[in-house]
């Protein structure tokens, strides 16, 4: 097993995360069993969740069996993809709380639209903006219990002595105005970054969606500061944020401010989950800083 992905885990969750690691091999049998999997590969490339690539035997398409710890997350994601079904988004094939997993189509060739960083950065935010309209229109349901973007700005209200007192505070400050002015809320992805955007041959789907509920406005936030390593050592850093705010702003018909705003509040808001999860929020303090000065 992935030696930086079995760190994370424990890390997080102590005992109880090295106690799901261990039950990984028999929870992937189970799944590939009942949806009658072959050819399982373990994804290289893992984060938070455990990724199994494999073949529907029934008819050889191509899947993905992803396996989360944390089973709120994962049901709001799988609550997302049911919304979304299909519509901009990778489709969720089937699902089994029991063994917290989600099966669901795999996107072929899946490049990452981080691969048209830098150079193509007008069409990667056109690209995104495409998926938005389709991701941001879905009807929703009278009740949806998907946590909100206020629920996740509490967050900002906690003590944090590692992040600079005079970012906390004008985040603190400028979520508050944007909460109290927001528009209706849509079903947002809540991390539609680059490296979330794969090509499925001519066109672009988004996977891992977070679920959350809040104005349209908030998604491309996660967009402006990523990839952030990437983007902190680029000489241009300043203009590419500063184009890419301009340029949203320009597609989406929306304040440049507001969008300055959110993304601001949001990579302060990304620091906090870096310290929260015991990682170093140096360079995402350093996109704030970008962010302020765009």
């Amino acid at each position: 097993m992935d030696s930086e992905f079995y760190t994370t885990i424990t890390q997080l969750y102590g005992q109880d995360g090295w106690l799901w690691l261990e039950s990984l091999p028999s929870r992937v049998a189970i799944c590939a069993k009942q949806w009658h999997l072959t050819d399982l590969s373990v994804s290289p490339h893992l984060s938070y969740n455990y990724v199994v690539m494999a073949r529907r035997s029934t008819d050889n398409a191509p899947v993905v069996i992803k396996l989360g710890y944390d089973l709120n997350t994962l049901r709001y994601e799988q609550t997302a993809l049911e919304l979304y079904n299909g519509a901009g988004c990778v489709r969720l094939l089937a699902h089994d709380a029991q063994q917290q997993a989600l099966l669901l189509e795999q996107l072929i060739p899946a490049r990452p639209l981080s691969s048209l960083f830098p150079h193509h950065e007008n069409s990667a935010i056109e690209q995104l903006v495409g998926i938005m309209k389709q991701l941001h229109t879905v009807a929703l349901p009278n009740v949806t219990p998907l946590p909100t973007i206020a629920d996740w700005l509490n967050l900002l209200e906690h003590n944090c002595p590692e992040i600079p007192v005079y970012h906390v505070h004008k985040a603190r400050e400028l979520a508050r105005q944007l909460l109290a002015s927001q528009q209706k809320p849509v079903l947002l992805h809540g991390d539609l970054h680059q490296g979330n955007m794969l090509s499925d041959h001519a066109t672009w789907r988004a996977i891992d969606p977070k679920g959350v509920m809040g104005e349209s406005v908030y998604e491309v936030g996660t967009f402006i500061r990523n990839p952030t390593q990437l983007l902190i050592e680029h000489e241009h850093a300043q203009a590419i944020i500063t184009n890419r705010i301009n340029l949203f702003a320009e597609l989406m018909q929306i304040d440049r401010q507001r969008i300055k705003d959110w993304s601001y509040v949001q990579a302060v808001l990304a620091a906090f989950w870096q310290e929260q999860d015991g990682l170093d929020s140096e360079d995402m303090i350093r996109v704030a800083e970008l962010i302020d000065q765009a």
